[in-house]
């Protein structure tokens, strides 16, 4: 174990945090990789050149596909789900 570990256990028990035992990669708690996913298939086909044109390309899909909104919603309460599930 690292120090940096080991002071960050000492600093989560001293202060009554929980702390789930889970890999540190892991798919199942890595929601904006799936979101990206969902980003990246429903945006508009064209190219986007820069930064700001991907961004507010995003934007447009978040904000007017209800589909979209719909698995948003959906992501978060499978990322709760799984975290209450492993904590007890």
């Amino acid at each position: 174990m690292t120090r940096q570990l080991l002071v960050t256990i000492q600093y989560g028990s001293g202060n009554k945090i929980n702390v789930l035992n889970w890999p540190g990669n892991s798919p199942d708690l890595n929601p904006i990789e799936n979101l990206w996913h969902i980003l990246k298939n429903r945006s508009p086909k064209m190219s986007c050149t820069t930064t700001e044109e991907m961004i507010k390309s995003a934007i447009q899909v978040c904000c007017h596909d209800d589909e979209v909104k719909s698995m948003c919603t959906a992501l978060v309460y499978h990322e709760v789900n799984i975290v209450v599930h492993i904590s007890y």
